[in-house]
C-alpha cells in the first residue's frame, strides 16, 4: 500500500517537512509505504516546498522587519534565475510588534521589497512572491518603494502566489484583526487602502486575490504587472502532485 503524505505546515508549531516526517513514521510502523511531498499554499514554507522542483539555493540578505528592525532573511534562487521570495520572511510577525499599540498600522512591507530588489540585482528574470503570512496592510507600498529606489524590476517577470480571493480594500477588515488591528485601526487601514487604490497606475479593487498580504498582491499587480496565481495550484503543479497521486493508494493532507 503506497500512501502519499502531502501536508502544509501547521502554523506556529511544525513545518510541512516535520509534519510529513511524523506521519510517514507512523505509516512505516504500520507496514505501509509512505512517500512524502511537503506542500505549501503560497505562504510560509513555499521556498522549502519549491526548493527541490526548482533547484533553489538559499540567499540570505540583511533587510528590515515590518517595524524597521534590522534582520536577516532568506529567499530561494535557481540556476535558471527564478527567485522565490516569501513575504513572511521579512514582513511577517516578529517580536518587534510586542507591546506596540500601533503595530498593525505602522507595519510596512519595505523589507520584502529589499529581498525582491536583491534577487533582481543577482540576475533573477522571474520572481515568485509567496504572499501569505504578512504583518503589514500597506497595499504593498513599502515593497514598491524599496524596488523603485533600487532601480525597479529591470524587466524581470513577477508572479504573486495568493492563498485568498480577498480583494484589495477588503484586506483590512478581513485580515487586520489577525494582525492585531483594533476596530479603529481597521477603519484607518481601509481608508488608506482605498486612497492608495485611486493613486496606483491601475485600480486593483476589483481583482480577486489583490488583498493578499495586506494588499501587496494588488500593489504589485498594479505597478509591476504581476500575475496573481493560486499558491496551492502553483506549488502542487511544480511538485508533480498529480503524478504522485496517480501511483498512490491513499493521500494524507493536513
Amino acid at each position: 500500500m503506497n500512501i502519499l503524505v502531502a501536508p502544509d505546515s501547521f502554523k506556529g508549531t511544525y513545518t510541512a517537512e516535520q509534519v510529513a516526517a511524523a506521519i510517514a513514521e507512523g505509516i512505516n510502523a504500520a507496514g505501509a509505504l509512505p512517500a512524502t511531498q511537503p506542500a505549501a499554499h503560497g505562504g510560509e514554507g513555499t521556498v522549502a516546498a519549491l526548493a527541490g522542483p526548482l533547484d533553489l539555493a538559499l540567499i540570505t540578505v540583511r533587510t528590515i522587519d515590518p517595524w524597521g528592525v534590522l534582520i536577516d532573511a532568506a529567499y530561494g534562487l535557481s540556476p535558471t534565475r527564478t527567485a522565490v521570495v516569501e513575504v513572511a520572511a521579512a514582513s511577517g510577525y516578529s517580536a518587534a510588534a510586542a507591546g506596540r499599540p500601533d503595530a498593525a498600522v505602522q507595519a510596512s512591507s519595505y523589507g520584502t521589497g529589499l529581498l525582491l530588489a536583491d534577487a533582481v540585482r543577482r540576475g533573477a528574470r522571474h520572481v515568485i512572491v509567496a504572499a501569505g503570512g504578512s504583518a503589514s496592510t500597506d497595499g504593498g507600498l513599502g515593497t514598491i518603494n524599496a524596488i523603485n529606489e533600487r532601480g525597479g524590476m529591470r524587466n524581470a517577470r513577477l508572479t504573486v502566489l495568493t492563498d485568498v480571493a480577498t480583494r484589495f480594500v477588503d484586506a483590512a477588515p478581513v485580515f487586520g484583526p489577525q494582525k492585531g488591528a483594533t476596530s479603529a485601526d481597521v477603519a484607518t487601514l481601509t481608508q488608506r487602502l482605498s486612497d492608495l487604490a485611486r493613486t496606483l497606475p491601475r485600480d486593483p479593487s476589483t481583482i480577486d486575490g489583490s488583498g493578499a498580504a495586506g494588499g501587496l498582491a494588488g500593489g504589485l499587480w498594479s505597478v509591476f504587472d504581476a500575475e496573481l496565481r493560486s499558491g496551492s495550484d502553483y506549488v502542487l503543479d511544480a511538485c508533480g502532485f498529480d503524478t504522485s497521486v496517480a501511483v498512490s493508494t491513499a493521500v494524507i493532507l493536513g
